[in-house]
């Protein structure tokens, strides 16, 4: 039986933590890989009535009995997608960017439209921040969502895992246009959109996930072009 101390402050959301499958799929992996005691919690912080945070620290030694850092921030899993509308005609490309405030880094940073995973499955999530991001008008299909990487993004710190998708849409360049310097996003968010060519991506971001999306996209593409050549 899983044993957990909580504060006096949140015992009572011991029974939304332990429905919380962000927080029990990290205490599964734990008990998988570890020796577990127990787990203090810190603190947790709620999303309406679902675990959004949880600032945790386990009491466990590896399996030869070591002790081993065990303090973890619990925020479950998270997917980002590299936008890239193709002009319809000119047939340039360019990457849909999200600039907003990122409060733990100090600065507004330009990424990909991302978002964190309470329930649901990647894609159902990848197509919802598009639409809450970018726009709700556009028809997107999951079935389009081209997988580009997936890995932790902190894992000396956080659980947080990303899946990295891209997606290719053809819109008229006066809807490419509108979309330059669109405010969007849910209330507090703040995010404006910027439309840049998709070479010029890095020029931008110094999101290591937008990043290494930008590369990925840009091999994949390449092998791509690759595979055409040698197969004529």
């Amino acid at each position: 039986m899983l044993d957990l101390v909580l504060n006096e402050k949140d015992y009572n959301k011991k029974a939304a933590l332990l429905e919380s499958n962000k927080f029990m799929k990290w205490v599964k992996s734990l008990e998988e890989n570890f020796l577990l005691k127990n787990i203090v919690i810190h603190k947790i912080d709620m999303f309406g009535d679902k675990v959004g945070f949880v600032y945790a620290e386990a009491n466990l030694t590896d399996k030869q009995g070591r002790r081993v850092p065990s303090k973890a921030f619990i925020r479950g899993d998270s997917v980002s997608i590299f936008l890239v509308l193709k002009d319809s005609t000119t047939n340039e490309k360019f990457a849909v960017l999200t600039y907003q405030p990122r409060v733990p880094v100090g600065k507004y940073i330009y990424e990909s439209p991302a978002g964190m995973i309470d329930e649901g499955n990647f894609k159902f999530k990848a197509i919802e921040e598009l639409k809450e991001e970018v726009s709700s008008d556009i028809k997107l299909d999951p079935e389009q969502l081209v997988f580009l990487e997936r890995g932790y993004t902190s894992p000396g710190g956080t659980d947080e895992e990303i899946v990295i998708y891209s997606y290719e849409l053809e819109l008229p360049t006066s809807e490419i246009n509108k979309l330059n310097n669109k405010e969007t996003g849910l209330e507090g968010e703040n995010i404006t959109l910027t439309i840049v060519p998709v070479d010029s991506v890095l020029d931008y971001t110094v999101s290591m996930t937008t990043r290494l999306a930008a590369y990925a996209y840009n091999a994949k593409n390449m092998l791509a072009e690759m595979n055409k050549l040698f197969s004529k």
